[in-house]
C-alpha cells in the first residue's frame, strides 16, 4: 500500500471555498449574522456549524511541579433538528487512584442565545445541568447540557482542564463532524521545554511562532524566562464524518500533534525523551514492567502446572499450590500445536480482565492476582514458551480503533497493545494470549496493523502484520424444491482464519441456544428445523455448523419463482453514491459458495442467468458466478477472493460498480415453468 501520509495529501485537494460568514472569536457576543443564519452556504446539509473553537495551553509551576492548563472555547450554531444535540457536551479526562498524575475539569460555563420577537434571549448553564461520572479506573466524563437549545440557537461554552501531564500535550483537531468556520490553537512553551511537532490531514493549517516571556513565581521570588508562543489556525474546514470501513476517523482529520523531546533547566544537564523510536525501544527495555519481564520465571508452577517435554520426571516436582498438573507437549509435532496447548492450559489459570496495554505483571504478582490485562498474559505465555524451548518476542502496536501509529512521530503513549511473534523454523506467526476464541496463529482484526514494532533486547524494528492472517468462508447448500414452493435443505458453513474467532465468540457468548437459533433464522430468512455445531476443541482452527432449514418461495400454480443464490451474503456494503475517505477492510478474505437445488419433476427453466466475472483494476479483487440449470437441478458456483485491504477514495466508483454487478446477479429470479 502507498505511504499513508502521501495518501492523505492526495485524498482531498485544496480547501473549501471561502465562506461569506464573517469570523467572530469573541465569546459572549454572537453577531446578528450568526443569530439569523439559517443555512451554511458551504454545506447546505449541515445540521450545525462550529463558528469557533479555540484552545489555549499555558504552563505554570506549583509546589507539586509543572502543570499544563487547557482553556477551551466553543461556539456552535444549530441549523437543523438533528443539530440540537450539540447542546449536550462531554469532556473525558484522566483521574485514577493508581496514578500520582491526574486531570481536573473546572470553570465550566455556557450560554444559549435565541432570537425571540427580535430580541436576544440568553439562557445560562446552571449546576443542575452538570454531572461528573467515572468511565473506568482511569478516566472520568464531565457532562453538561446547555438550556433552551433548538433550531436557530447560537450556543457557546468554555471550560478549563488542569493537567499534571505537562509532558504530554493533548492533540489538537481543527476538524469536527460539522463544518468549522474558524479554529485556533495557542501554546506558550517555556525555554526549558523542547517539543516535536507533527501536522496531519489533508487541509491546510496556518501557523506563526513568536518570541515572548514566561514568568515564574515561587517562594524565593519572581523570574522572567524566555518562551515561544506557537499559534495555529484554520478557516472553513469541512466536516469530517465517520464512515463505515474507517478504523479511526481521527487518522484523517487535520490536527497538530506535540511530543516532548527534551527538558533542559538552566545549569542542569538535558533530559531527552521520545526523540526517535529507538529511544522508545530503549525506554521499554529499561522498564521493569516491560523489559524486566523478559527474564520472568514461568508463572505456571505457582499454580501447580508443569511442562513435560520428553525428559521431565513428575516425581521430582515440588507441589507449589493446588494439584500438580502435567502439560505433555512431548508428542506434539508442530510449534503451533504446542503453543495452542500451552495457551489454553495457561488461560485456565490466568484470566483476562478485558484491558490491553503494553506493561505487565511478574510471576509473583500474577500468583496473587491471576486476573490481569492482555500484556501480562502475553508475557506469561512468553515465559511459558521459553521453558518449552519456543522463541517468542513482544510486538507492540496501536490498535486500529485507537489510531494509526506514525513511523516518524515517536510517542510511547500511542502504544496500547502487544502480541507475541513466535518463531516456527524459518517462519513466524503471531499469538494473542487474551483472545482465546481465536486460533493460535490468528489475531483479531483490531491488531492487524501495518505499523507494529518488535521490541526485544536483541532486535528492534518495524513490521507489517496487517496480512498475517486471512478470513476464509465456504458455504454448501443442498436443497430440494417442492411443487408448492416449499424449499427444504441443509446449509453447511465452514469459517477459517479470522472469522473463526468471531463465530466462536458469538456462539460461546450466546444468551441461550434457542435465542441464538432464532436470531440466526431471522438473519438467514428461513425456518431452522435443526442445528448442529462442529466440535470446538483446542486443536480445531475452524468453526463449522450445519443448518437444516425450510423456506417458502413464490408460486402461482403454473410457475415457481426462486432466487437460486440461497444464503449468498455478497451485498454491496456501500449506501452512498460518493465517498471522500478511503476504504479500510478488516483483513484479506475470500468466500466460496456451492449451491445445489433439486427441482420438481416436469418443470423447466424459462431463463438461465449468464456467467458473471468481474474484477477491479488491480486484479486483486475478483468475483465469478456460474449458474447452470438442467431438468433435474440448479447448480450455482461462486468464488470471491479479495487480496487487498485498502482502497483509495478515487477507486470508490469502480468499487460500487463491482458490487452492483454482483448484487444485480444475486437478485436474479429464476422462473421454473410447469410443462
Amino acid at each position: 500500500m502507498k505511504a499513508f501520509w502521501i495518501i492523505m495529501t492526495s485524498l482531498l485537494l485544496g480547501t473549501s471555498a471561502a465562506s461569506a460568514l464573517e469570523k467572530n472569536i469573541k465569546m459572549g457576543k454572537p453577531t446578528n449574522e450568526e443569530l439569523t443564519l439559517t443555512t451554511f452556504e458551504d454545506d447546505p446539509d449541515a445540521e450545525a456549524i462550529c463558528l469557533y473553537h479555540g484552545t489555549n495551553v499555558q504552563f505554570r509551576i506549583t509546589d507539586e511541579g509543572f502543570k499544563a492548563d487547557y482553556f477551551y472555547k466553543v461556539r456552535i450554531k444549530v441549523l437543523k433538528p438533528e443539530g440540537v444535540d450539540w447542546g449536550n457536551a462531554e469532556v473525558v479526562y484522566y483521574k485514577s487512584a493508581k496514578s500520582p498524575h491526574k486531570e481536573n475539569v473546572v470553570g465550566v460555563r455556557g450560554t444559549s442565545y435565541n432570537l425571540e420577537d427580535g430580541k436576544v434571549v440568553k439562557s445560562k448553564l446552571n449546576g443542575d445541568l452538570k454531572s461528573d461520572e467515572m468511565i473506568n479506573n482511569y478516566y472520568h466524563r464531565y457532562k453538561f447540557s446547555l438550556p433552551n437549545v433548538k433550531v436557530g440557537t447560537v450556543l457557546e461554552y468554555e471550560y478549563k482542564i488542569e493537567s499534571d501531564f505537562y509532558f504530554q500535550i493533548r492533540d489538537w483537531y481543527a476538524q469536527m463532524s460539522i463544518p468549522v468556520r474558524y479554529a485556533d490553537f495557542v501554546i506558550t512553551i517555556p525555554e526549558f521545554f523542547q517539543f516535536g511537532k507533527l501536522q496531519t490531514g489533508a487541509y491546510s493549517i496556518q501557523h506563526k511562532f513568536t518570541d515572548t516571556n514566561f514568568t515564574v513565581q515561587d517562594r524565593t521570588g519572581r523570574a522572567v524566562l524566555n518562551a515561544v508562543q506557537e499559534e495555529y489556525w484554520a478557516e472553513n474546514m469541512p466536516k469530517m464524518v465517520d464512515e463505515e470501513y474507517i478504523h479511526n476517523i481521527n487518522d484523517y482529520k487535520s490536527r497538530i500533534i506535540y511530543d516532548l523531546q527534551m527538558i533542559c533547566f538552566r545549569g542542569q544537564p538535558a533530559t531527552k525523551y521520545n526523540n526517535s523510536w529507538h529511544d522508545v525501544d530503549k525506554m521499554l527495555i529499561e522498564d521493569e514492567d516491560f523489559g524486566g519481564l523478559f527474564k520472568m520465571k514461568n508463572p505456571m508452577p505457582e499454580f501447580g502446572v508443569y511442562l513435560k517435554t520428553g525428559d521431565l520426571d513428575p516425581k521430582k516436582l515440588e507441589k507449589n499450590s493446588g494439584d500438580i498438573f502435567i502439560v505433555d507437549i512431548s508428542k506434539s509435532e508442530s510449534v503451533k500445536d504446542k503453543v495452542n496447548i500451552m495457551r489454553n492450559i495457561m488461560r485456565k489459570k490466568l484470566k483476562w480482565n478485558g484491558s490491553y496495554g503494553i506493561y505487565g505483571r511478574n510471576a509473583r504478582q500474577l500468583a496473587k492476582e491471576p486476573t490481569t490485562n492482555a500484556a501480562s498474559l502475553n508475557f506469561a505465555l512468553m515465559a511459558f514458551l521459553r521453558d518449552a524451548g519456543i522463541e517468542a518476542v513482544p510486538v507492540v502496536l496501536s490498535r486500529r480503533s485507537t489510531g494509526r501509529l506514525s513511523t516518524v512521530h515517536a510517542d510511547i503513549n500511542s502504544l496500547n497493545a502487544m502480541v507475541l511473534q513466535v518463531k516456527d523454523g524459518d517462519k513466524f506467526f503471531y499469538v494473542d494470549a487474551a483472545n482465546e476464541e481465536y486460533p493460535v496463529s490468528v489475531l483479531p482484526a483490531e491488531f492487524l496493523v501495518e505499523n507494529a514494532r518488535i521490541v526485544s533486547p536483541d532486535h528492534f524494528g518495524w513490521i507489517d502484520i496487517s496480512k498475517c492472517c486471512k478470513a476464509n468462508a465456504m458455504y454448501f447448500v443442498d436443497a430440494t424444491l417442492q411443487e408448492d414452493g416449499t424449499l427444504n435443505g441443509l446449509l453447511m458453513r465452514r469459517q477459517r482464519g479470522l472469522t473463526t474467532g468471531i463465530y466462536r465468540k458469538n456462539y460461546i457468548n450466546k444468551k441461550d441456544s434457542l435465542t441464538y437459533v432464532e436470531n440466526l433464522a431471522s438473519h438467514l430468512d428461513c425456518e431452522i428445523t435443526d442445528y448442529h455445531v462442529g466440535k470446538m476443541t483446542i486443536n480445531t482452527d475452524a468453526f463449522t455448523d450445519s443448518i437444516y432449514f425450510t423456506k417458502q418461495v413464490d408460486t402461482d400454480g403454473e410457475s415457481i419463482y426462486i432466487n437460486p443464490y440461497l444464503f449468498v451474503d455478497l451485498k454491496s456494503p456501500f449506501n452512498s453514491d460518493t465517498r471522500e475517505l478511503p476504504i479500510e477492510c478488516d483483513c484479506l478474505d475470500g468466500e466460496k459458495y456451492t449451491i445445489k437445488i433439486k427441482i420438481p419433476e416436469g418443470y423447466t427453466a424459462e431463463n438461465t442467468p449468464k456467467p458473471v466475472s468481474v474484477r477491479l483494476e488491480d486484479g486483486k479483487t475478483t468475483c465469478k458466478i456460474v449458474t447452470s440449470v438442467s431438468d433435474k437441478e440448479i447448480n450455482v458456483s461462486i468464488s470471491y477472493p479479495r487480496d487487498t485491504m485498502f482502497f483509495n477514495a478515487n477507486e470508490f466508483p469502480n468499487l460500487r460498480t463491482f458490487w452492483s454487478t454482483i448484487e444485480d446477479c444475486c437478485n436474479t429470479i429464476l422462473v421454473l415453468k410447469k410443462q
